[in-house]
């Protein structure tokens, strides 16, 4: 028999936003353990801590407050654009938390058919199909770079000398 639990009492006496409250913060602190950051603002900081303007591509923004989702947003002092750290990224406009796209594109590493990618992350069929889209327009071309190098074992076929530049 295993131990009892210490929290069911407790999450019992939730009210329901309460209880959808302590749900996105498991999720946000599943999604830190597994990936290494579990808020978008988390994923976008170390990538653009002095971002360039998409629309005139000048550097030095200020920092103009925050989404709702907490992401940094900037105005250009050229241009006077608004633009956020996730703008041109895969994350762009994204209002679900980090932790949805994370199971989703576990989803799509598994083949999982899109309807039911959609309705397991709670978006409609239109999202799920542009995600997808987003997700794939970013890794794709990603294999081409790849340039193997010394012995490389392929489907259990053994290729010597797979540098090019050796002939």
């Amino acid at each position: 028999m295993g131990r009892a639990n210490p929290f069911r009492a407790l999450v019992a006496g939730l009210a329901a936003d309460e209880f959808m409250l302590l749900r996105e913060a498991v999720d946000e602190r599943r999604c830190r353990d597994e990936v290494g950051v579990g808020t978008l603002a988390e994923a976008a900081a170390p990538y653009r801590p002095d971002p360039k303007c998409p629309g005139f591509g000048a550097r030095g923004a200020w920092r103009d407050g925050s989404t709702a989702a907490g992401v940094p947003r900037w105005r250009c002092r050229s241009c006077g654009r608004r633009f956020t750290s996730l703008t041109g990224t895969v994350l762009e406009h994204c209002r679900k938390p980090l932790a949805t796209w994370v199971f989703f594109i576990r989803l799509m590493r598994h083949n999982v058919p899109v309807e039911c990618a959609a309705e397991l992350c709670g978006v409609t069929h239109k999202t799920a199909l542009e995600w997808r889209h987003r997700v794939l327009a970013t890794v794709s071309g990603y294999q081409d770079r790849i340039v193997p190098r010394d012995t490389v074992w392929v489907d259990e076929t053994c290729i010597n000398n797979t540098d090019p530049s050796k002939g």
